[in-house]
């Protein structure tokens, strides 16, 4: 955890000489305030009704004129301002400086110094320009700038935690996910298995809460309650903002006392034969004037470059020459060069991950009544199942003189788990009753959370 601040944002007025006056307007969110008068007070509570003074009168403060914006409005964010004082353009570990309250005098040339503190804005969420100072009028040189003093906290860094005087977990990221956290406190020799559950303690400054059973324990324990969980050191930081003497802290406190030991079982779902899915290009048209080029389309991968009448299947298959030879590179038909093979075609996609995909494939071709008729199959291996539910073929770069057919299928869809399943455990006649307790059906994409409840 760490104490919340929010956003702030300095807007400074100047001149080289003369008296400044006229306005401004700035841009908040995207959103354009109305006019600010150069001598505009900081606060709602500081507006005189027909005071007669330009900034002075009713719904002219900065604090008025920010407040109704929508943008802030809809995000649930207010704004409070003070002008002028020794601090005001400064940043302090308080947030707004306490004598920022005791003075709202300007400079020689009418300059102020407004500090803005946008109220509820999380961390780095309040944009602020000058959209307009054109009508800010003095005898030399009048200025608007804004400058965001402080973009709000944010938790970052990592701790450590202990389980009895020996063991101490790896590092822990200050937003680790559960596994993460489960992963952290297994590397303890005194920890065998873990249940984490995590839940948002403050989303504005990334802190969580972490809830751990121990299921299985290691070196050192034989069964029952184990060691208090304790914090081995703090590395946590809020070096996003710019407030050095936060404390950013992590705590931990026993929610319920274990006993006994536990038996643990592990659920495994799976099919027993993989069908791997099987897609079919088929190009047929007449045999002397089939020409030209088609390229497809796959779902979440991207378009293949040209594929040809002549395109070779396999990656082995493509022909290497060197310059020169008869049949060199640029010589060969087209779809018989190096990285022209259907394998190297679909590789190549841009979003294809050759670390855990892989594709093989072959070519027929049979020539019968003057119709030339070719065939490949692709057959994909760890490719997400739905990635092939539906293929776009597009025709390329003019196909053939005379009528062609151009198809593109799977040939094999690939299996994927559906269903659901219960678990049962006890035995018959025990525990007074039938002693056998079933749970209701669990689908089969169960998430942890389904899981647990």
């Amino acid at each position: 955890a760490v104490p919340r601040k929010y956003p702030i944002w300095v807007i400074r007025t100047s001149a080289a000489a003369g008296t400044l006056g006229g306005s401004f307007r700035l841009t908040v969110n995207g959103e354009q305030t109305g006019a600010i008068y150069a001598d505009a007070v900081a606060r709602a509570d500081s507006e005189v009704a027909g005071s007669g003074v330009n900034g002075h009168g009713v719904g002219e403060s900065i604090e008025n004129i920010l407040n109704g914006l929508g943008s802030l409005q809809s995000a649930g964010i207010t704004v409070e301002c003070f002008r002028d004082g020794a601090s005001a353009g400064s940043v302090n570990n308080g947030g707004q400086a306490a004598n920022q309250r005791k003075g709202s005098h300007a400079d020689a040339n009418g300059g102020h110094i407004w500090r803005v503190t946008f109220v509820n804005a999380a961390f780095n969420a309040v944009t602020m320009s000058v959209s307009d100072a054109s009508t800010l009028t003095a005898g030399t040189s009048p200025s608007v700038v804004v400058e965001e003093a402080n973009p709000g906290n944010y938790l970052e860094g990592s701790f450590t935690l202990s389980l009895g005087s020996s063991y101490v977990s790896s590092a822990i990221p200050f937003s680790a996910t559960t596994n993460q956290m489960a992963v952290a406190l297994e590397s303890m020799e005194s920890v065998e298995s873990v249940k984490v559950t995590r839940s948002v303690n403050d989303a504005n400054v990334g802190s969580f809460v972490w809830t751990v059973t121990f299921l299985s324990m290691g070196e050192g324990f034989d069964g029952g309650d184990v060691p208090e969980l304790a914090v081995a050191s703090n590395d946590l930081d809020d070096s996003h903002g710019s407030y050095p003497n936060l404390v950013c802290s992590v705590s931990v406190a026993t929610v319920e006392d274990g006993y006994g030991t536990p038996t643990v079982w592990r659920l495994r779902s799976f099919v027993h034969t993989q069908v791997k899915p099987v897609h079919s290009l088929k190009l047929e048209g007449d045999a002397t004037t089939l020409g030209g080029a088609f390229t497809i389309t796959l779902p979440g991968f991207g378009t293949s470059a040209p594929i040809y009448q002549d395109t070779v299947a396999r990656v082995i298959d493509e022909r290497v020459t060197s310059p020169g030879e008869a049949g060199a590179v640029g010589t060969l038909p087209d779809g018989q060069n190096a990285g022209q093979s259907i394998e190297s075609l679909i590789e190549g996609l841009s979003g294809w991950d050759a670390s855990t995909m892989s594709v093989e494939a072959s070519r027929s071709s049979t020539t019968v009544g003057g119709v030339k008729k070719i065939e490949w199959l692709i057959t994909y291996t760890g490719v997400d199942h739905v990635s092939f539910s539906t293929i776009t073929t597009i025709a390329g770069t003019a196909s053939a003189t005379s009528n062609f057919l151009l198809s593109s299928s799977l040939s094999q869809a690939q299996n994927y788990l559906g269903g659901s399943w219960t678990v049962s455990w006890g035995e018959a006649g025990k525990s007074g009753g039938s002693g056998v307790w079933t749970t209701s059906s669990f689908s089969y994409a169960e998430t942890e959370d389904d899981m647990n409840a």
